[in-house]
């Protein structure tokens, strides 16, 4: 949704999400530096979750949107990625750095490791079929409901016990929606 927001207001540019990632970064730091947290109580009403939580992700996903429109012009080395090691493990040391070394330098290291051998068995995962939308969508509520069902339920029993459930949600999900909607869209969009 923030992307179509964003997008849709302010067009598909660089510049629109490094304001964003800068902006939400520094409100970050200000707050925890300042011991201010953006805590409200609506009783169990929360539409956007702990206000803490979506300001931090809003600004590592626009940090990842980031990556994604400068994927051409970023490089990918080893003496970065070494440094971006570094700095990631340093910035866990500080409350204030920490959502920020995630963001930058595990987001950098994260690609690193992705695109680092072009065929590699990981990268051939999900080349095929791929599921991983599918995954991701059903597994929370997946773990929602046994959490309902099960409360006393731990988290490596609920993780054991989610992953081949989703994993066969992501495979229907593939081929009975995902698919059959991208073999329908226009030819002009395929290439897209």
């Amino acid at each position: 949704m923030l992307v179509a927001i964003v997008v849709f207001c302010l067009g598909h540019a660089t510049l629109v999400f490094s304001i964003i990632s800068v902006l939400l970064a520094i409100i970050l730091v200000s707050s925890i530096s300042q011991g201010v947290y953006f805590r409200y109580d609506l009783g169990n009403f929360e539409p956007i979750g702990n206000v803490d939580d979506a300001v931090r992700f809003t600004m590592i996903f626009s940090i990842g949107a980031l990556f994604q429109l400068l994927k051409e012009n970023l490089r990918r080395s080893n003496r970065i990625a070494l440094l971006c090691c570094i700095l990631l493990i340093a910035g866990m040391f500080s409350e204030r750095l920490a959502p920020l070394a995630v963001g930058v330098f595990g987001g950098y290291l994260l690609l690193y490791l992705a695109f680092l051998n072009e065929n590699s068995v990981l990268n051939s995962i999900n080349r095929k079929n791929d599921i991983s939308y599918g995954v991701y969508l059903y597994a929370w509520p997946i773990q929602k409901l046994m959490i309902m069902y099960v409360p006393a339920i731990t988290p490596m029993l609920l993780t054991i016990l989610t992953l081949p459930i989703a994993v066969c949600a992501g495979f229907l999900s593939w081929h009975l929606v995902e698919k059959p909607a991208i073999h329908k869209r226009l030819p002009i969009l395929r290439t897209a």
